[in-house]
């Protein structure tokens, strides 16, 4: 008589771990693509600056400029600046950066 006779096998384990297997492949390859979009023929977003939300705690209507990238800095942009409007539209929230960033590079970035 084996040693494994009349044990079932784990296929429930299996199936949980062929799930995270997938996740987890899919999770780096996603990564890998937004670090190294040219490696899958996509250009690469390049975000120069952060902006902060409004803050409406405040009322203060407008974003704050953090975590510049050198570029930014070169053009004279500076940590704590605020941002009144983008491509001449008052920025109420965060979608409107979103909106202005799709225009063409650096034409969105400006006031």
């Amino acid at each position: 008589m084996s040693p494994v006779a009349g044990k079932k096998r784990p296929i429930f384990r299996y199936l949980i771990l062929g799930c995270l297997l997938v996740a987890t492949v899919t999770y780096e390859v996603m990564a890998t693509g937004f670090r190294h979009a040219d490696w899958f023929g996509q250009q690469r977003l390049w975000k120069p600056f952060f902006i902060y939300p409004p803050n409406k705690v405040t009322g203060q209507s407008a974003g704050q400029v953090g975590f510049l990238d050198v570029e930014a800095e070169e053009a004279g942009l500076h940590e704590g600046d605020i941002v009144v409007s983008i491509n001449g539209r008052p920025l109420t929230g965060t979608a409107i950066l979103g909106e202005e960033s799709k225009r063409p590079p650096l034409a969105a970035f400006c006031s």
